[in-house]
């Protein structure tokens, strides 16, 4: 005998993402503007490297919530483990902001001279544009080797 089944409208499909893929797109590109805000803001602190590095790693930990919350693969059948979501989403959003951290840091004598404000949003605006863009392609290609997803 045929029993129709229905699934009603307020339950998520399994497999599919539970928010629109605009609102991941957001909170991604959202997360990343937020990292370069603290990335300027201890740069700007004329504090030591060390203290510098915990500051900022300080201030992303406390967005490893968010990151969490508002990943869309919570329920990807592609994926081998969560794995991906705990370890492997951070490293995507934080990689490049703390790259340009390390650098700010080791050549912030040379930066004195100058307005700082001009400088490090004009670049921070390419770094936004230019290397996340390469570096998500990259990761992209890492996690198929790491066998975190498979396509």
């Amino acid at each position: 005998m045929f029993q129709f089944h229905y699934t009603p409208p307020s339950a998520p499909i399994p497999g599919e993402p539970l928010l629109p893929d605009e609102v991941y797109t957001i909170a991604y590109y959202t997360l990343v503007i937020a990292a370069y805000v603290l990335k300027i803001a201890v740069v700007r602190c004329r504090v030591c490297p060390k203290v510098a590095y915990l500051l900022f790693l300080l201030g992303i930990s406390l967005t490893l919530p968010l990151i969490y919350r508002f990943d869309p693969n919570w329920q990807n059948r592609f994926m081998w483990s969560h794995l991906l979501i705990y370890v492997g989403d951070p490293l995507l959003i934080y990689t490049v902001p703390f790259a340009s951290l390390v650098f700010d840091l080791h050549t912030r004598h040379r930066t004195r001279s100058h307005s700082i404000w001009p400088f490090h949003i004009l670049r921070a605006t390419l770094e936004i544009v230019v290397l996340i863009t390469v570096w998500e392609i990259a990761w992209s290609w890492l996690m198929l080797l790491f066998g975190w997803i498979w396509i």
